[in-house]
């Protein structure tokens, strides 16, 4: 089997994805102020307006920190790699979690974390846009089949020793 060809997309987190993380940010804060609110002081309309008032301000001070530069995804034929303006790239594993044909959202893995996986896990936007002419190879880099890549279905049951 031919491995899917190289290429190098720039991922940045402006845009759609920005938009939607303030807005998770700003749901997440309404719903534990109004949950602290009612266990402390009992449900009343008054906390949701409140509750909704500091998922606003929550929105607002996280929309008000500074933009990530934009990273580079790179398969090389071999590995994925991430890089950002550091000279050395970071080499793990890629997920599509999300594809919506014209943007797709990805999750990257390094091979070799700092910190507990699921707190190393980065999250990567992609879109076609910003992709060009690249797009058709990223797709084919992203579904082919990868010969070190775990399998991610479920597992057929272990039969037992005879």
């Amino acid at each position: 089997m031919r491995a899917a060809p190289p290429v190098r997309v720039p991922s940045d987190g402006a845009g759609l994805w920005r938009g939607v993380q303030w807005a998770l940010h700003a749901a997440a804060a309404c719903v534990v102020a109004y949950w602290a609110a009612a266990h402390l002081l009992g449900p009343d309309a008054r906390l949701a307006a409140a509750s909704l008032l500091a998922g606003l301000l929550w929105m607002f001070l996280v929309g008000h920190r500074p933009p990530e530069p934009p990273r580079h995804l790179a398969w090389d034929g071999q590995v994925w790699t991430l890089s950002r303006q550091a000279p050395e790239p970071l080499a793990g594993r890629v997920a599509v979690m999300l594809d919506l044909g014209s943007w797709m959202l990805l999750r990257f893995d390094p091979q070799h974390p700092a910190r507990p996986r699921w707190r190393s896990q980065i999250w990567l936007p992609l879109k076609q846009f910003d992709a060009g002419a690249a797009w058709p190879a990223v797709r084919a880099a992203l579904f082919a089949a990868h010969p070190d890549a775990e399998p991610t279905g479920p597992r057929p049951p272990a039969r037992p020793a005879a």
